[in-house]
């Protein structure tokens, strides 16, 4: 993406609305080969995302979740099989909502 970094969750953020948000995908994306890496409980899923499919009307618009992280590669690039370890920066804040991170 042009601006990859954290993000506010709102109830209604969906990947094409937090890739849009972060100044939408960069020149050399892989749009059909985004993978949104989701917590579940001590595990955590990896969900491929083709964007294509969903500006096409023909795949859903996953809505995002607390702590869900966009990996979306470039060309010729890989995407991860494993998600990416991230620090949080306000660790002993009050914060009031889990970020969300989308990287390139």
């Amino acid at each position: 993406v042009e601006n990859p970094g954290k993000l506010s969750l709102r109830s209604d953020l969906t990947v094409s609305r937090a890739i849009a948000s972060s100044g939408g995908l960069a020149k050399g994306a892989e749009s059909g080969n985004i993978i949104l890496f989701r917590r579940n409980g001590n595990e955590t899923e990896s969900i491929k995302i083709n964007l294509d499919e969903i500006a096409a009307g023909n795949s859903e618009d996953v809505t995002l979740t607390p702590f869900d992280i966009i990996d979306v590669p470039g060309k010729g690039g890989r995407s991860s099989k494993y998600p990416p370890v991230i620090q949080d920066d306000n660790a002993n804040s009050t914060r009031t909502e889990p970020p969300l991170r989308i990287i390139d």
